[in-house]
């Protein structure tokens, strides 16, 4: 059972699907709002410490926070590899990830991810300093990897794909300008159709707290 967040626009989710999606592991979801006030916030904190979405569970354990779900689930299930095989790059995909996650804060707030599945015709604001940096960082970093419309930084196509791939939908779809490769890149990993499954997946009319 994976428990997402009600809107379905976490790209946290979207990678943990993904891996369940390419593992070819049967599953089923479950909206679980992790916000204070909210019962089930309770519930995930009890069974997995921190109670952070996304929350895998696994028979009796149950796991918070998508990388290490994503190691979990490469450990368990490790065929097809959606990690890089070679040592080195698999430590630099790692890398990747967590930079992603814990560097890009501004740039998250400011172009969050339901302005990718809510789109809107409201102007956005233009970004602070911190979120330029953030996202010049990631078009920097992005372009000296070779991404392209291969769709696969390290050779063949992985988790660390599904990351890079919706954090560059954050300025695709918010008018920044991104070199055509990158945005090829993009297009080719929001077209597969484990990532193209979340992407269209149901979810409420609104975007939260609109």
């Amino acid at each position: 059972m994976l428990y997402v967040e009600a809107s379905w626009s976490s790209p946290w989710v979207c990678v943990v699907h993904a891996v369940l999606r390419e593992k070819g592991i049967p599953f089923t979801t479950a909206r679980a709002m992790m916000r204070k006030g909210v019962g089930a916030i309770d519930l995930m904190r009890e069974r997995t410490f921190t109670g952070t979405a996304p929350v895998l569970q696994h028979g009796e354990f149950w796991l918070a926070e998508s990388l290490a779900i994503v190691e979990y689930l490469e450990e368990m299930f490790p065929n097809p590899p959606m990690l890089p095989l070679d040592v080195r790059e698999r430590a630099r995909a790692r890398q990747l990830m967590a930079w992603m996650r814990h560097e890009h804060d501004a740039l998250r707030r400011e172009r969050p991810a339901e302005r990718i599945l809510y789109p809107s015709t409201q102007a956005l604001h233009p970004l602070s300093d911190d979120a330029q940096r953030a996202a010049d960082s990631l078009v920097r970093v992005a372009t000296r990897l070779g991404a392209d419309a291969r769709g696969a930084l390290f050779g063949t196509f992985g988790v660390i794909d599904v990351d890079l791939a919706f954090a560059l939908m954050r300025l695709v779809t918010t008018g920044f300008d991104v070199p055509e490769p990158l945005r090829a890149y993009a297009r080719t990993i929001w077209a597969r159709p484990s990532v193209r499954e979340f992407v269209e997946h149901e979810r409420p009319p609104n975007a939260p707290d609109t």
